[in-house]
C-alpha cells in the first residue's frame, strides 16, 4: 500500500533523516540479539505519511494537510493547531486582544501572539527563520546525560522464555502517549514483542481515536488509531483518582520503560514525575516527549508536529525576494521523525 515516497510528500532532508533514525535502532537491535537487522525504506517511507496510507487501505478519503499558516496582527505567521474543544477559547482569546488594541494596546506580533494563547494552553506557535529558532535563548544543546544501564537491565538477547525469538519479548512498556509519535514508537516496540500497556482514560480520549472508520465500518475507533494500537493493552485510568493512581504505580513497578508526550506541567499535577517513578521501579528508562527541549522558553509550550514545523524554522525558505513561509506538506513530518528516534533512544537504553 505505501509504495515508493512521492517527492513532494515531506520537506528536503526527511526521508534521509528518518533513515538514519531507523539504522540506528538497527544497530541497536543487532547489539541486542546479534541477527542483522536492517530497515525496510519503503515501509519506512510509508511510516512518514502514514495518514495517507491508512487512508488508502481502509477505502477512507486523504486525510486534511496540517492547517495553513495564520497571520498575527501585528506581523508574522502563527500555526494554529486547535481539537474541537479549542475553538471557543481561540475566539474568546482573539476578542480579548482586539479589545487590547482598541485600547491602545500593541497589536502582538506572531511571537507575542503564540505566547499569549500558550497561556490559554492553546498549541498555536509562531513561524520562525532557522536562526531566529535556533537562537541564543536556547544556549546550545540541552538534555540529561546518558546513562548506560548495567546488563540486569537490559532487554533478553536471542530466543526468549517464551518461544517467540522476538528482540523485546519480556521488555513492559507503560505507554502515556496520544496522537502519532508516541503511539508509533511503542507500535514499533510491541512489533518486536515489547508488552505495551497503553494508559488512556476515557475521560480524556486519544484524539486519533475519533478519526475517519472504513466505509461501512460500525461503532468503533478511527482507523489511524487502529493502525497504531497494534497489540496493546488498553488499561482505562484516570491518574487524578487515588484507585486508578495505585493500579498504575503497580504497573510502572513491574515495568522496564514508561513513555509520555504530556505537557510538561502535567506530570506534577497527576504525580508522575521521573524521581517518584525511579523510586516505584529503579533503573526505569524514563521518556518524555515534548515539543520543546527543557531550558527554552518555550519548554511547557504545547504543540503538534505543525506546530514544531513552524517554531523550528524548517518551514522558512529564503529566497531573492524575502522569506517564504511554507506550511508543512502531505503530513506534519516531525510526528513520525520524533516516532523513530524515541523508539532508537529505547533500545540504545
Amino acid at each position: 500500500v505505501a509504495g515508493p515516497l512521492p517527492a513532494d510528500a515531506v520537506p528536503p532532508g526527511v526521508r534521509d533523516l528518518a533513515v538514519v533514525l531507523l539504522d540506528r535502532a538497527a544497530r541497536a537491535l543487532d547489539e541486542l540479539d546479534g541477527t542483522g537487522w536492517v530497515v525496510d525504506h519503503e515501509l519506512a517511507d510509508g511510516h512518514l505519511v502514514l495518514p495517507h496510507v491508512v487512508a488508502a487501505a481502509n477505502g477512507l478519503d486523504a486525510p486534511e494537510p496540517p492547517p495553513a499558516p495564520r497571520p498575527a496582527p501585528g506581523g508574522g505567521w502563527v500555526a494554529v493547531d486547535l481539537g474541537p474543544d479549542d475553538e471557543d477559547t481561540f475566539r474568546t482569546l482573539c476578542t480579548v486582544l482586539d479589545d487590547e488594541v482598541r485600547a491602545g494596546a500593541p497589536a502582538p506580533d506572531a511571537e507575542a501572539f503564540a505566547r499569549r494563547a500558550q497561556e490559554w494552553r492553546l498549541a498555536v506557535t509562531p513561524y520562525r527563520a532557522v536562526h531566529a529558532a535556533a537562537g541564543s535563548t536556547g544556549d546550545g544543546p540541552v538534555g540529561r546525560d546518558h546513562e548506560t544501564l548495567p546488563p540486569s537491565r537490559r532487554a533478553p538477547a536471542g530466543p526468549t522464555a517464551g518461544g517467540s525469538g522476538r528482540p523485546l519479548a519480556g521488555v513492559r512498556i507503560v505507554d502515556l502517549t496520544v496522537m502519532w509519535a508516541g503511539p508509533l514508537a511503542t507500535w514499533l516496540a510491541d512489533r518486536l514483542g515489547a508488552e505495551v500497556w497503553r494508559i488512556e482514560p476515557s475521560c480524556r480520549p486519544d484524539g486519533f481515536r475519533a478519526g475517519p472508520r472504513p466505509v461501512g465500518a460500525g461503532p468503533g475507533p478511527g482507523a489511524l488509531h487502529v493502525a497504531l494500537a497494534g497489540g496493546k493493552r488498553r488499561l482505562d485510568l484516570d491518574l487524578r483518582r487515588a484507585a486508578d493512581r495505585h493500579e498504575f504505580d503497580r504497573l510502572v513497578a513491574g515495568a522496564d520503560v514508561v513513555i509520555d508526550n504530556l505537557s510538561p506541567r502535567v506530570r506534577p499535577n497527576l504525580g508522575i514525575e521521573p524521581a517518584r517513578l525511579a523510586r516505584l521501579r529503579p533503573g526505569l528508562i524514563d521518556v518524555s516527549i515534548t515539543a520543546f527541549a527543557p531550558g527554552r522558553p518555550e519548554a511547557d509550550w504545547v504543540a503538534y508536529g505543525g506546530g514544531v514545523h513552524a517554531s523550528a524554522g524548517t518551514a522558512a525558505r529564503p529566497g531573492p525576494g524575502g522569506t517564504t513561509i511554507v506550511a508543512p506538506g502531505a503530513v506534519p513530518h516531525a510526528d513520525p521523525l520524533t516516532g523513530f528516534g524515541v523508539f532508537a533512544a529505547v533500545l540504545d537504553a
